[in-house]
């Protein structure tokens, strides 16, 4: 997008993506002072059960927390 200088200021929108049974993504948008994204990322997160170390289904909690949030689906 845009370069970014050292020592420059930027805002971090954080936003929730995709939620399925057992993960969902965080969206990111760096911003600069002018309010211009200068770089967008995406990150997963898959339950993972600490016995088996297999995918595990998401707790209902942290479901509607996620899905409580500014929801980019």
């Amino acid at each position: 997008k845009m370069p970014v200088k050292l020592n420059q200021l930027i805002s971090i929108e954080i936003s929730t993506g995709k939620i399925l049974q057992d993960r969902f993504s965080l969206l990111f948008d760096f911003k600069n002072e002018h309010g211009n994204s200068v770089i967008k990322a995406v990150t997963q997160h898959v339950c993972i059960d600490k016995q088996s170390h297999k995918t595990a289904v998401l707790p209902e909690e942290w479901v509607s927390m996620l899905a409580g949030r500014n929801s980019a689906e």
